[in-house]
């Protein structure tokens, strides 16, 4: 739609570098004629490999999305019907678990077994079309739309639902269904939103620590409203992943005062991703 630009940055948090896991988030941008979809995604750290479901699920969900969208669209059905209250995210969500269980029947293990290794992850997401906004999310993580901070969560025993949940008898289904749904967050006309960030629940840490200096320097990690006000980390596609990494960095100096070596851990202990949109300026 070219409405936006977008500016994107992934990190492996502090705690899973430890423990030698990998960065289990992932994120997608979709652009196109009728709509923009951008998401992040974040693995279950006790799965072995979340990082896998991550990565296939966020383009599970834009395909489903986008499909979703251009079947309203020939319909002749309004955009304001992209709400939590109306069909269209259940049918979305049911689409993902279609596929999601044919993804997981592919890995050759009993269903339960394969989604708990491989297929348990939160969503947050925000789809843009030519009427409309809404800023979405299955799980926990961060959005926040035109400066306005949207709080997600908490979650009973903090623990956030999965998407995959639906696929296996839980707990939460006979207890809080509405958990294992989407949710949408806000909604309004697409002329009304001037930026947004999405991020996964590390963007939390990076938030609460914006007046911390970086590892080895003097300066403030600043707030997440640098990420889609300043034009650097449009210009410079790489910038956003570059300053989350300076952000979680171990960095190691002398005091030569009390004779010792400093450690000063970086500052996201979880894996950490944001993707921010603006609205493209019109000379």
């Amino acid at each position: 739609m070219r409405e936006f630009q977008f500016a994107v940055g992934s990190v492996l948090g502090r705690d899973h570098r430890v423990a030698g896991k990998n960065n289990q988030d992932a994120w997608y941008v979709s652009t196109g004629d009728t709509c923009d979809i951008v998401l992040v995604a974040d693995g279950c750290s006790a799965g072995t490999h979340s990082e896998v479901g991550a990565h296939a699920g966020v383009q599970m969900v834009s395909r489903a999305i986008r499909r979703h969208v251009e079947l309203y669209n020939a319909a002749g059905i309004p955009h304001t019907a992209f709400s939590s209250s109306g069909p269209f995210w259940e049918g979305v969500r049911l689409d993902v678990l279609r596929q999601l269980r044919g993804f997981a029947q592919m890995m050759g293990e009993r269903l339960p077994t394969a989604l708990n290794t491989y297929c348990l992850f939160t969503i947050v997401g925000a789809l843009l079309t030519k009427e409309w906004a809404s800023f979405f999310s299955l799980g926990d993580g961060v959005i926040i739309v035109n400066g306005e901070m949207i709080p997600i969560g908490p979650f009973p025993n903090n623990e956030p639902p999965y998407l995959a949940y639906g696929l296996v008898p839980t707990s939460l289904e006979r207890e809080n269904p509405a958990l294992l749904r989407f949710w949408v967050h806000r909604e309004e006309p697409i002329e009304s939103i001037d930026s947004f960030l999405i991020g996964t629940d590390g963007a939390w840490d990076l938030h609460e620590a914006e007046l911390l200096p970086m590892p080895g320097k003097d300066e403030p990690v600043g707030p997440l409203s640098q990420f889609w006000s300043e034009d650097r980390y449009f210009r410079n596609q790489d910038m956003l992943r570059r300053r989350l990494t300076i952000a979680n960095r171990d960095m190691t100096r002398a005091s030569w005062d009390e004779r010792e070596l400093i450690i000063e851990h970086g500052l996201l202990p979880d894996d950490t991703t944001i993707i921010t949109g603006r609205r493209v300026s019109v000379p």
